[in-house]
């Protein structure tokens, strides 16, 4: 039986229990990416807040809370077949207890490991990458664009309890989880037309979790967007409370007047700083992949 889910992490966690409740799976698919396969049954799942909570529990107790949390950021990743990844891990991780994190003998616990590092690595790397410009709301956006669009809208930032916070920001426009690490602290004030701080990228894996405790502890007082342009939505934080939404910034915000001296002012200073005789762009493409350049001030 393969097992169909849409994609958050609560649809996940719900098809781990009818594995072990209803019948075994041969498989764990994004329910909108499934090639039907003539010989092999599927099923939808539908998702369950009861039913995630129990594995989300089973998991913290019977293995470990690091576990929960490996399992998590894995899920995160854009690895393939994470899903058919997780289930066996927590399989082992249930047989094994507390130790599956150090077999590394066993391929399928090197495999994960391997994926929650370049995870890690790249949450890493975004916390130095990142690059923030000074914008202000446009009210002259594109047709049809909802001019409060990702400003605190009154379904959005909603915080989930911790028993169910097996669904983290996937699960639904707005949500976060109250895990421990992962953990929103409800609605962003909305910004207004004051300046914001805003910053496009472009990751490998789904992280804009991953970067909020870092930067609502650095922005105390600054609201500012993070917007994930590859899938479509963005961490919105003000006054050390954050929540994700889906966002499309096209039309709803334009710099503001100083922002073009900034980026001038950060260029130079970019340029000023490094010794031509010491440059070494392998190293440099080593610490600021190429593939982040065309979000990066200095490389534009």
């Amino acid at each position: 039986m393969n097992y169909l889910y849409d994609g958050s992490f609560d649809g996940f966690l719900c098809c781990i229990y009818a594995h072990y409740y209803t019948e075994k799976a041969d498989g764990i698919f994004l329910e909108s990416m499934y090639q039907q396969d003539m010989l092999t049954p599927h099923h939808i799942v539908a998702v369950d807040g009861d039913k995630a909570a129990t594995v989300y529990s089973a998991i913290e107790k019977k293995i470990s809370k690091h576990d929960i949390r490996r399992v998590y950021m894995v899920f995160c990743s854009s690895a393939l077949g994470k899903e058919g990844l997780l289930l066996k891990y927590v399989r082992l991780g249930f047989r094994l207890g507390s130790k599956v994190g150090i077999m590394y003998g066993e391929p399928i616990v090197s495999e994960v490991l391997q994926i929650e590092k370049k995870v890690a690595n790249e949450v890493h790397r975004m916390c130095g990458l990142i690059r923030f410009s000074e914008m202000r709301r446009s009210y002259g956006g594109a047709p049809g664009a909802d001019a409060d669009a990702g400003y605190a809208g009154a379904d959005c930032g909603a915080a989930r309890d911790g028993a169910a916070g097996a669904c983290y920001a996937g699960a639904g426009p707005g949500y976060t989880s109250t895990d421990p690490g992962y953990a929103g602290t409800g609605r962003a004030a909305a910004p207004g037309s004051a300046p914001i701080l805003y910053a496009p990228i472009e990751p490998d894996h789904d992280i804009l979790e991953f970067l909020a405790p870092h930067f609502c502890d650095r922005y105390k007082e600054d609201p500012f967007i993070i917007h994930d342009r590859k899938r479509k939505k963005a961490l919105f934080a003000a006054v050390g409370e954050w929540y994700i939404t889906p966002f499309a910034a096209e039309g709803l915000l334009t710099a503001t007047d100083p922002e073009a001296s900034y980026r001038k002012l950060w260029k130079e200073y970019f340029g000023t700083v490094m010794i031509k005789e010491r440059a070494n762009p392998e190293c440099q493409r080593r610490f600021m992949p190429a593939r982040y350049w065309k979000n990066l001030t200095e490389c534009q």
